[in-house]
């Protein structure tokens, strides 16, 4: 509410002739206009440090009762970005042998913004083999066969970061081998270029998010 206005101190350019007044801004990612500035920027930056090549969108995604776990301790959150990674990055090895390149964007929030913590991960259709110092492509990644690492990745590290918690331990122990008997979401998508995933990145960012939920409250 106070984004570029007088609340937040401007900046005043002046000539002889002419006096312009630039108000500050808010610079939060909430804000329709600097969360939009902020998801430009980036797009830039990712867009200029990643090669052209094809690319696979993964989608990792976690039965809504671990959500609280993840809501509670930020520090999880961060910790299961770098699991997805980790997944992907070992899979592809153990099928491929190469070390393909891997961008994770954790979302903590749906299209409702309803928190919904999952995973968009921007994986290279082909990975570097360092025996050999050339890169090789391949487009095929086995949806059920990451599912099992994920499924099995995530359960073995929440038992090991909660395990030290006399409180609670054994009602998480029986969600955990519950969630471990079944099939959890991923989703797998293969782009020609780098531009697709962005653009569903852009669309998906909290200021995109706030505004399509202004607008169906508007119409």
């Amino acid at each position: 509410m106070k984004c570029r206005t007088p609340l937040l101190g401007a900046e005043i350019y002046a000539s002889d002739t002419v006096v312009k007044t630039v108000y500050h801004t808010c610079k939060s990612r909430f804000c329709n206009g600097c969360g939009n500035r902020g998801t430009l920027t980036w797009q830039r930056e990712q867009w200029c440090a990643l090669p052209d090549v094809r690319y696979s969108e993964i989608c990792f995604t976690m039965p809504n009762v671990l959500w609280p776990l993840l809501h509670r301790d930020r520090q999880l959150l961060h910790d299961i970005a770098a699991l997805g990674a980790s997944v992907i990055r070992r899979w592809v090895q153990a099928h491929y042998g190469v070390l393909p390149l891997i961008l994770v964007i954790p979302h903590t929030f749906g299209r409702r913004l309803n928190y919904h913590p999952h995973l968009h991960i921007l994986v290279s259709a082909g990975g570097l083999n360092k025996r050999e110092n050339r890169w090789i492509n391949f487009r095929h990644f086995d949806k059920y066969a990451l599912m099992y690492w994920w499924r099995f990745a995530v359960i073995q590290y929440l038992a090991e970061v909660r395990g030290a918690d006399a409180e609670g331990v054994a009602t998480l122990d029986q969600t955990l081998k519950r969630q471990n008997k079944r099939p959890w979401n991923i989703h797998i998508k293969r782009f020609s270029s780098k531009e697709p995933f962005f653009a569903i990145c852009c669309a998906l960012s909290p200021s995109s998010a706030y505004r399509r939920a202004s607008n169906h409250r508007s119409n």
